[in-house]
């Protein structure tokens, strides 16, 4: 073996090797230690719009604005 196909190895061998430690290690969640999804649980002041998308094949998509 060459000192190329053991470079390429060595690539491939630590690309692999953060695959691995990125799939394998504990999930960290972000934000607050509170809130479940990471995001602020401060209460706004004002009501927050929610969108809905209703798209079928063949038809024509809408878009809804609610305000809550």
């Amino acid at each position: 073996m060459d000192w190329q196909q053991l470079t390429a190895l060595l690539i491939v061998a630590v690309t692999a090797g953060a695959f691995l430690w990125q799939w394998l290690r504990p999930k960290q969640l972000g934000g607050k230690k509170g809130s479940v999804c990471g995001c602020s649980t401060k209460a706004s002041s004002g009501p927050k719009p929610s969108v809905i998308y209703h798209v079928r094949k063949g038809e024509r998509p809408q878009i809804t604005v609610k305000m809550n």
